[in-house]
């Protein structure tokens, strides 16, 4: 019964170990090994990088405050002596901006106070109790340009106020 089981695997063993074919084989595979397998084709040409250099804003140190304004030029101290506004009691994160109104080119903003005063404004008006200046209005947003006190100088800080629904 032993031969039987012992006959196949016998087989196997003389099948496997038929040196002349594994010989063959390991000598294509060494000959592969040595053979290149292709050529790398060239990098492509990359064209001339250009440095750019910023001539708008000049380097500056970025430790220090800005001296520039917004619209890049030169700051002046706000008049603190004139009379303030109705929306310069409020600090802007406590208005509102409900809606606006058009007639011809005129563009009117609503904001409501926290003490629900309604009060209408147009580009250049003052709101904010930081010196805030509105230079831009739309049917959307405000955009107001605050002036605030950093120690001994001053700075401007842009504000953009979103229509509230």
């Amino acid at each position: 019964m032993y031969r039987f089981l012992l006959s196949p695997f016998l087989l196997l063993l003389i099948a496997c170990s038929d040196s002349a074919a594994t010989q063959a084989i390991e000598a294509q595979l060494a000959g592969l090994r040595i053979k290149p397998q292709g050529e790398i084709e060239a990098l492509p040409h990359l064209p001339k990088i250009l440095k750019i250099t910023d001539t708008y804003l000049p380097a500056r140190d970025p430790f220090l405050p800005v001296n520039n304004s917004i619209n890049n030029l030169k700051l002046s101290v706000p008049n603190l002596n004139r009379p303030l506004t109705v929306l310069e009691q409020w600090d802007v994160a406590q208005l509102s901006f409900r809606g606006s109104m058009q007639r011809g080119k005129s563009l009117r903003a609503f904001i409501i106070t926290p003490d629900k005063q309604l009060v209408t404004v147009v580009k250049g008006d003052r709101m904010g109790k930081n010196h805030g200046t509105i230079v831009h209005l739309d049917k959307e947003s405000i955009t107001l340009v605050e002036i605030i006190s950093s120690g001994s100088e001053w700075q401007e800080r842009k504000h953009i106020i979103n229509l509230s629904r």
